[in-house]
C-alpha cells in the first residue's frame, strides 16, 4: 500500500517512523498490523500518516578524533542512540568520509595529529556549509572557542567531555535545524 492510499484511510494511528541512511521507512499500525512504507519523514508529514513530535531523525555522523578509546565511547553512545555513525582519526580520514558520504553532523577536535582541527573546520565549511559541527578540544582556551564559533561550529565542548552533555548539544542542534526548515520553505 502506498502513502496516498493511507492518506485516504485517514491512518494517523502512529507507531513509529524512522529515517534511515539511504530508506526511510515509516511504520505505521492500523488495525494492530505493522505496516512499513517507503517514504521520506517530509512526505509522511504532509500526507498525515504522521504526527511530528513522534518522528526520529537519524542523522549521520562522522566523529573525528585522534584518541581511540574516546572516539570509541562517542560511536557507541551516539549508535543506541539510532544514529549512524562513522568514525575518523586524522584530517585526511574525515576528508575521505566527507568525499563519498553526505554527513549530517560533525563532532571535531581540535588537537589531531595531521590536521589543527580549526583549520580544518574552516575548510570542511567552506565546502559543506550547512553540516552541523560540534567542536570539542582539551584546551579550553578563548580564542579557540571563539575561532571554532567564528568559522560555523554549532558547539564547543571542553575535554574531558559527558557524554550526555554532548548527545543533549547534538539534539539541540536537530531541534534548532528543524525549527528552522519550515521558515526556509516559505
Amino acid at each position: 500500500m502506498d502513502p496516498e492510499q493511507f492518506r485516504r484511510l485517514k491512518v494517523n494511528d502512529y507507531f513509529s517512523a524512522y529515517l534511515q541512511v539511504n530508506i526511510s521507512i515509516c511504520l505505521v499500525r492500523r488495525f494492530g498490523i505493522i505496516f512499513a512504507l517507503r517514504c521520506s519523514a517530509e512526505r509522511a508529514l504532509n500526507l498525515g500518516i504522521v504526527r511530528e513530535r513522534n518522528i526520529i531523525l537519524k542523522n549521520k555522523i562522522l566523529i573525528v578524533e585522534d584518541e581511540p578509546v574516546l572516539q570509541k565511547n562517542i560511536a557507541i553512545s551516539l549508535r543506541r542512540e539510532g544514529y549512524e555513525v562513522m568514525e575518523a582519526g586524522s584530517g585526511a580520514d574525515a576528508w575521505r568520509i566527507l568525499d563519498v558520504s553526505s554527513i549530517d553532523f560533525l563532532i571535531l577536535d581540535v588537537g589531531l595529529p595531521d590536521y589543527n582541527g580549526l583549520e580544518l573546520l574552516k575548510e570542511i565549511r567552506e565546502i559543506h556549509p550547512r553540516l552541523s559541527t560540534i567542536v570539542m578540544t582539551a584546551r579550553d582556551a578563548p580564542e579557540i572557542q571563539d575561532r571554532a564559533i567564528k568559522w560555523g561550529a554549532a558547539a564547543f565542548l571542553a575535554k574531558p567531555i559527558a557524554l550526555r552533555v554532548l548527545k543533549a548539544k547534538i539534539r539541540s542542534i536537530e531541534e534548532k535545524k528543524h525549527r528552522q526548515q519550515p521558515e526556509s520553505k516559505q
